[in-house]
C-alpha cells in the first residue's frame, strides 16, 4: 500500500490521536482500578 505525504501525514495524526485517548483511557482504568478493593483476596474483607 503506497500512501501520498497528505495520506501518510493522516495516518499518523490518526495514530497519534488514538494513541494519546488510549493513555488517558488506562490512566482512568488505573485510577478505577486503585480506587477498587482487591477482588483477588475474598478474606482481606472484614
Amino acid at each position: 500500500m503506497h500512501l501520498n505525504k497528505y495520506g501518510r501525514e493522516n495516518l499518523q495524526h490518526l495514530v497519534q490521536t488514538v494513541l494519546k485517548q488510549g493513555e488517558i483511557l488506562f490512566a482512568d482504568l488505573e485510577d478505577i482500578l486503585s480506587e477498587t478493593p482487591n477482588l483477588d483476596k475474598p478474606e482481606d474483607k472484614r
